[in-house]
């Protein structure tokens, strides 16, 4: 049996890499960064969201 959050579709990783595009379009500042990180962080996935994050934001 899965995780909860592979069973619900959540993928940190690719809401990490979405968070990363959207910083660098100039939707979302700093403050909702760091929101988005906490909720991740919160269901146990902070460091696959940050590994995501790192991806996209060094391309």
């Amino acid at each position: 049996m899965g995780s909860a959050r592979e069973h619900f579709g959540h993928d940190p990783r690719a809401a990490g890499r979405q968070a990363a595009k959207d910083m660098k379009e100039g939707r979302i500042d700093k403050n909702e960064l760091k929101a988005r990180y906490e909720d991740a962080k919160f269901i146990g996935c902070g460091e696959d969201f940050k590994e995501g994050y790192g991806e996209e934001a060094t391309k």
